[in-house]
Formats: C-alpha cells, structure tokens, sequence
C-alpha cells in the first residue's frame, strides 16, 4: 500500500488525527525542505534559521489538531505562514535590523549595463537575497514573495509604508547589484 495514495496533505492530517507516531516523521518528510527555504529567505544565519524552524514545526506540531483542511495546498500554505510568522518574530526581536539602511544609499539612477539573468542559478539569487540588510531583506520577502502591500507591511513590521517601499527599492537595486557582479564571474 502506498502511504499517500490520496492528497499527502490529507493522509497527514489522518495519521495525526489517529495519534499515529509516524505522523512528524511523514510531515517532516513532506514540508521540511519548503519550509526551511522559506526561513532561508528571511534568516540569513544558519543557526538562527535552525531556531526558527524548530519554533515553526513545535507550532505546527501542536496546532495540527486545530487546523481545518479547505483542499489541496491548505496544510502547507498553513505551515508556510507559520514559517513566516516565526521569520518575523525573530526580525522582531531586534527591531533595529528592520529598518538597516546603508551607509551609502545606492544611486538613483539606473545602471547603464543591464542585467542578464544567463547563468544565474536560483541559488545565486538565494545567495545574493541572503546577503541583503535584514530589513531589505524582510521587506522584499513580504512584498515579493507573500504579496503583502506597503501598508499590511508596515502594520506588520511596525513601520511606515514609505519606508517598505524604501526598503524595497534599496533592496531591488542592492539585489541587482550583487546579481551582476555574480553574472560577471561567470
């Protein structure tokens, strides 16, 4: 018999409705990888991504009973906002890394050589992402990535909308940036 002859997400939420032991072994095999790149965007530090994901699973651990199965995807969109949740509390906890700005701000105008993406794996853009100021790097993941807007994210982060949007610009032309230095080393 095939453990998930039906839709993983249901099979894991049977075995952890039954107690069955096997079901965190069968969630972590399943979500793990996803969830730990989505702290890989947010959390620069291996440790610190570690933490976080280890807070996220305790969580999803124990709230799997409470959740409610809307279809296919629900379970992991569920964990990955609890990954994020976490990613957040952690930026959080040192409020200071949300609002990084360099030292230099990056010119206003744009760079007369474009930028190729030949080349460039989706690892060089974890890398370059992974390189950001924490703050560039949380409002670019929660614009891009979770499609949040200026104002959910600065009633998120606890800052203005003007300054995601700053935040995400810096962060666009910083990402470029790293991107085309990579692009020249190939």
């Amino acid at each position: 018999m095939r453990l998930f002859s039906q839709d993983k997400e249901q099979t894991i939420l049977r075995l952890f409705s039954r107690g069955d032991r096997s079901a965190m072994d069968v969630l972590y095999a399943y979500a793990a990888d996803r969830l730990y790149g989505v702290a890989s965007r947010y959390i620069a530090d291996e440790d610190d991504r570690k933490d976080v994901m280890q807070e996220s699973l305790i969580k999803i651990y124990t709230r799997i009973a409470d959740f409610e199965y809307r279809g296919k995807g629900s379970l992991m969109a569920w964990m990955v906002r609890i990954t994020v949740n976490e990613c957040i509390q952690r930026l959080r906890r040192d409020k200071a890394a949300l609002t990084t700005t360099l030292d230099v701000d990056p010119p206003d105008e744009a760079d007369d050589e474009a930028l190729t993406v030949e080349g460039i794996t989706a690892d060089d853009v974890v890398e370059a992402l992974r390189q950001l100021p924490e703050g560039y790097r949380t409002v670019f993941n929660l614009y891009v990535m979770e499609g949040m807007s200026h104002k959910e994210i600065a009633q998120t982060l606890g800052i203005k909308a003007d300054s995601s949007a700053s935040q995400l610009s810096r962060a666009k032309t910083m990402m470029a940036r790293i991107l085309k230095t990579k692009n020249k080393q190939h």
